[in-house]
């Protein structure tokens, strides 16, 4: 990729631009979270805001780049070697310093220390890791996942693992002995004592619901391509973010699956056709491969990018929310009957009477079931009529900004809710009370 390409892209996970050299505490947190995740090129003389190119000092390279290389070494713990170049664009001077992905997470600030040093890169930021965090990135340096760390509040004969094993036996033909669950590492010897992993206490022993891996209810999109992202998400989620859950989300123009945890760093989406392989959890995987739900190792993305190709109406996107990981199909001709904030609309909308507004609203609440966030956003707005978006995302768990957005203007469709006023000034109406 050219400069002139790069330049025109977003600050994201893997990129960030600076008009100088940002202070020492700046640089160092952003070195520091590129290295514990995927690596990342930081370019100097660049200003992100407006984006505009506006150079260095030819004679100040060497002294930014020595001044750089010191503060990495003096700031960073585990050592980070970056690799500085100069480049030139337009008869102005930039610095590059690449950051690799580190081989000893977690990485630090010396003076913060482990607990109050470690960050990571969410998106376009760096964010302090809590302790959860620390911990996974101190299981990827000794390469070992969350799932196959042994749990030694029971002993594996107290679990009762009935279901599982008719589920093992329906799908393998094979008897789920404790040699079979040793070899799967679904236990392991401590003490002379077997003891199970935490993929078969949490998990694994749950296996009754992993039947809706196999099916798939809507016919308008490319199923097995949904199908492969809802395996995904389930087999390489990242299970050490305790209170989340996998959730798939169905609306009108679109199919949305989220999974807690960001993406691997080895994968990546814009190379679906290419043979793509990285088990976040390396007893999971496995197993879940042995009752048929994983079908080849590598072949997942490429499968999603075959199909695709079959639905040229519908739109595959995906992205980073948080610490979690979106999929989102998406009908490209899908027209909303409701602009939901626009205020020219509003304006030029003939106000309806409370009469009206109150009919409306009770026929099409008994012939139509609101889901679970569409009640809690109603609620909300009751108390809190004046409410945004951005409020609405803060205060309502389990329902993203773009989840928001389509409840409000399915819920203005049905008649149960109104905007009055400007998009920046006005507020909602809960109708129908």
């Amino acid at each position: 990729m050219s400069i002139n390409e790069l330049i025109n892209q977003s600050e994201g996970r893997r990129l960030e631009f600076k008009g100088e050299l940002p202070t020492n505490s700046d640089l160092a947190k952003t070195v520091v979270a590129f290295a514990n995740d995927a690596g990342g090129e930081i370019y100097i003389g660049i200003n992100d805001n407006p984006r505009q190119i506006i150079g260095l000092s030819e004679e100040e390279l060497p002294r930014i780049e020595e001044q750089i290389s010191n503060l990495i070494y003096d700031r960073c713990y585990p050592i980070i070697l970056p690799e500085v170049s100069f480049l030139t664009i337009e008869d102005k001077h930039l610095i590059k310093v690449c950051i690799y992905r580190g081989s000893m997470p977690p990485y630090y600030l010396k003076d913060k220390g482990k607990l109050k040093g470690t960050y990571i890169r969410v998106g376009s930021t760096n964010k302090l890791a809590d302790e959860t965090i620390i911990a996974e990135l101190e299981r990827r340096r000794r390469n070992i996942s969350f799932d196959s760390e042994v749990v030694m509040d029971k002993s594996a004969d107290e679990l009762d693992i009935s279901g599982f094993k008719l589920l093992y036996k329906e799908k393998t033909g094979e008897d789920l002995n404790i040699q079979v669950l040793r070899k799967l590492e679904l236990v392991k010897t401590e003490q002379d004592k077997e003891y199970p992993t935490k993929a078969l206490l949490r998990h694994i022993n749950k296996a009754a619901n992993i039947e809706g891996v196999y099916t798939v209810s809507r016919w308008e999109y490319p199923v097995k391509a949904i199908r492969e992202i809802i395996r995904n998400a389930i087999v390489h989620r990242d299970y050490s973010l305790t209170g989340k859950d996998v959730k798939v989300a169905i609306y009108d123009d679109m199919v949305e699956i989220t999974s807690p945890g960001l993406l691997p760093p080895s994968i990546d989406y814009s190379a679906m056709e290419s043979r793509q392989s990285d088990a976040r959890n390396k007893v999971i995987a496995p197993v879940f491969k042995r009752l048929g739900i994983i079908d080849q190792w590598g072949n997942g993305l490429k499968m999603v990018a075959e199909e695709m190709k079959s639905y040229p109406e519908i739109d595959l996107c995906w992205k980073e929310v948080g610490l979690s990981f979106q999929v989102q199909f998406i009908k490209k001709n899908y027209q909303e009957n409701t602009n939901m904030e626009d205020s020219a609309d509003n304006e030029r909308r003939p106000a309806q009477s409370t009469t009206q507004s109150t009919t409306q609203s009770t026929t099409q609440y008994t012939t139509q079931k609101l889901t679970e966030a569409q009640n809690m956003i109603l609620s909300y707005l009751r108390e809190h009529p004046e409410a945004t978006r951005a409020d609405l995302n803060s205060h309502i768990e389990g329902i993203t900004v773009d989840g928001i957005k389509y409840n409000l203007a399915r819920l203005q469709e049905l008649g149960l809710l109104k905007r009055v006023g400007s998009k920046r000034y006005g507020y909602w109406v809960v109708l129908g009370e």
